[in-house]
């Protein structure tokens, strides 16, 4: 009797320790979806930002309209390519 009762506790140690590892498993691809929409979210209208700094580009600036514009194409680029690279790192650790 002590043995069934042992084998039982033991069984449910594992229950408990398998409901938490699912817990944290679902609480994990929860946050992960959440970072993949934000990153849409931020990506789709910095992309059109970009976009149209581009063809801005392509028109007659002066010096100083040309080193802003230059600055702001930069800045886009770099905080897409931080987005993209925490798309890559998510979808890595999946």
């Amino acid at each position: 009797m002590a043995k069934i009762r042992e084998e039982i506790a033991v069984q449910k140690a594992k229950e408990t320790e398998l409901n938490k590892t699912i817990h944290i498993t679902e609480e994990t691809m929860r946050a992960k979806q959440v970072l993949a929409t934000m990153s849409h979210e931020i990506r789709s209208p910095l992309s059109g930002v970009v976009s149209m700094a581009e063809v801005l580009s392509t028109t007659k600036l002066d010096r100083e309209q040309r080193e802003l514009l230059d600055v702001m194409l930069s800045s886009g680029d770099m905080v897409l390519q931080i987005i993209n690279d925490i798309l890559d790192l998510s979808k890595v650790e999946s």
